[in-house]
């Protein structure tokens, strides 16, 4: 499987399809089968990747010109040359969440808290499917809490850099738009940032909402 970037990208999605792009080469290893066709995956959405433009005049992916912001189409055509696996989206955002739901519904792809479940694409065989389809809600809350008794993945209080990046690779796989938290954990989330920003803030008395860095644990 080769994966095919649109021609121009945004922020998120240069950091989405370039995770992607990583995760399949873990899936499909280092040394392909030579004696099996190379499927195209075609990311991006129709204003910024030619490639989806181009199918079009075959015939496929098609939708994709008249998909609405949230929304998202999949398609799967073995049989061409070249075989074609689209994700596309009807924005940078949805183009993203395209992308990871063909991870996971096509490629057989998990994505969980306790780490990623990488399939074996050595072995995998397109199948001809289309899924048109969108969010049922815009916004995808993820809730976080001070919660000591049970597993670190829980206790956003007691995570380092790693364990964060861990949970942001998750939430934007996951296809989640926001992490939620308890008011007073926001002390801990973006005190350092609020005190650089307001030196002042370190004069008023401890009890605000904001933690000053030194007494924090």
């Amino acid at each position: 499987m080769r994966t095919q970037l649109p021609d121009s990208v945004t922020r998120m999605e240069e950091t989405a399809f370039g995770d992607v792009a990583d995760l399949i080469a873990q899936a499909r290893g280092e040394r392909p089968p030579k004696d099996r066709q190379q499927v195209q995956l075609i990311l991006g959405r129709w204003d910024s990747a030619s490639l989806l433009r181009d199918l079009a005049q075959e015939g496929i992916a098609t939708e994709a010109q008249r998909l609405d912001t949230d929304e998202v189409l999949i398609q799967v055509v073995p049989g061409r040359d070249t075989p074609v696996a689209v994700a596309a989206g009807g924005s940078p955002r949805a183009a993203c969440h395209a992308a990871y739901l063909l991870l996971e519904r096509v490629l057989g792809f998990g994505f969980f808290l306790v780490g990623d479940q990488i399939p074996d694409l050595r072995t995998w065989k397109p199948q001809a499917m289309k899924l048109r389809t969108k969010p049922a809600m815009d916004h995808r809350l993820f809730l976080t809490h001070p919660f000591f008794a049970g597993p670190w993945r829980y206790c956003c209080r007691l995570w380092g850099e790693g364990e964060w990046r861990h949970m942001i690779d998750w939430m934007r796989r996951k296809r989640f738009t926001h992490m939620v938290s308890y008011h007073d954990e926001g002390g801990y989330l973006w005190g350092d940032a609020f005190i650089d920003a307001f030196p002042k803030a370190r004069t008023r008395d401890h009890e605000g909402f904001v933690m000053d860095p030194d007494r924090r644990t």
